[in-house]
């Protein structure tokens, strides 16, 4: 039978094993966009404006645009926390903006942030991208 082990640590070791452990947490929640970028342009994705306004009069911000061929990636956070993604009205908001730029012609692919930096996600927006770019030759 396997022994419980007792771990007693002092009030300072806590505090560094914390401090240790907390920017892991942030990057596994949050993302860095310019890795996120520096990902995607090694499979020749092209470098995307951040933050971009993408429906004219609103304040809707994309992520990642790519406005020669009307793309935008979303990041959508806090899914799974009830954060904002994950709230009625949030998700409300967001359906209201992909209607909007949808009507103005964007195409939207939205991710979770784990999903940016995986291979499967740098392939499907290379394909989005070249996609159109080869329709408007």
């Amino acid at each position: 039978m396997a022994k419980a082990i007792s771990l007693a640590l002092s009030w300072r070791q806590l505090v560094i094993v914390a401090s240790a452990i907390a920017p892991l947490q942030v990057m596994l929640m949050n993302y860095n966009a310019a890795v996120v970028i520096a990902f995607w342009k090694s499979f020749g994705i092209p470098e995307p404006y951040q933050e971009f306004e993408f429906v004219p009069g609103r304040k809707f911000r994309a992520d990642f645009a790519w406005p020669a061929v009307r793309l935008v990636v979303e990041c959508e956070g806090g899914v799974f926390s009830k954060g904002r993604h994950g709230r009625g009205a949030g998700i409300h908001g967001d359906m209201q903006r992909g209607n909007q730029g949808a009507k103005h012609g964007w195409r939207m692919l939205r991710y979770l942030p784990k999903e940016l930096l995986q291979t499967a996600t740098a392939l499907e927006i290379l394909q989005a991208v070249n996609c159109d770019n080869n329709e408007r030759k």
